[in-house]
């Protein structure tokens, strides 16, 4: 009899290669946007261990499945302000959809949708609540 293992329900382990590389990715991504970098590699830790989306609440997963794509409830660190750097107060741990949705509706200057952003959360908040599955 051949046993199998769900590693559905198993904790996710946050390892130091990926806490660096979370890190290095938001240095490169703020020295490119110009933007101030004022958190420590302890915080990005804390931020990689975070559960629930701050913006819906919807449960966070790993932000690349297995085969590489991106994971709509997948764990990703946001801006609130995208004018100001990554520094305390200014970055949340937020799903992938969250995110992209975000940016969409209040930084993509093309979008013919505008919310106000506290309205944003409470819609997709709403959403979550109305039973929409957290995975597709």
């Amino acid at each position: 009899m051949k046993a199998t293992i769900s590693l559905k329900n198993q904790p996710e382990i946050i390892t130091d290669s990926d806490v660096a590389r979370k890190y290095i990715s938001m240095v490169e991504g703020a020295e490119r946007r110009g933007k101030d970098f004022e958190l420590t590699l302890n915080d990005v830790r804390k931020m990689l261990k975070v559960k629930k989306c701050q913006y819906t609440g919807v449960t966070l997963a790993r932000y690349l499945c297995t085969d590489g794509v991106a994971n709509s409830n997948g764990r990703t660190i946001d801006r609130l302000d995208p004018s100001i750097g990554y520094v305390k107060g200014n970055v949340y741990v937020v799903s992938h959809v969250a995110n992209s949705i975000k940016n969409v509706l209040f930084e993509d200057n093309n979008s013919v949708v505008r919310l106000p952003f506290k309205g944003m959360v409470k819609l997709m908040g709403s959403l979550s609540k109305l039973g929409f599955k957290e995975e597709m």
